[in-house]
């Protein structure tokens, strides 16, 4: 089953903007916004789940974490209901840090 949730517009100064047409929401399949959600967020910004989230942020200009973060994202993934198969860290010449998951939602 495919989660559905509001569909949203990451702008390019990264605040995420609600998608209308005739008026309305429109839905859209969620999981990789469900995902980012995951890892952008630190653990107990969400009240129901709190400890929930990876707080990537914190891990900015830590090279030598790539293992450490690969953990904490299978796990916090997991621990939603994802199969994950495998997640790969990399940071490039620059320092950015980029993250790819094969996530899926069991």
């Amino acid at each position: 089953m495919t989660a559905a949730d509001i569909a949203l517009k990451r702008s390019a100064d990264n605040i995420d903007d609600i998608i209308f047409r005739d008026g309305d929401f429109i839905l859209s399949p969620s999981d990789e916004q469900h995902i980012q959600d995951i890892v952008e967020s630190f653990p107990g910004w969400w009240k129901e789940f709190i400890l929930i989230g990876v707080g990537i942020k914190s891990y900015i200009n830590s090279s030598g974490k790539e293992q450490e973060i690969q953990g904490n994202i299978a796990l916090q993934l997991r621990s939603d209901g994802y199969q994950v198969p495998s997640v790969d860290v990399n940071y490039d010449n620059a320092g950015t840090l980029t993250i790819a998951t094969d996530a899926v939602r069991s």
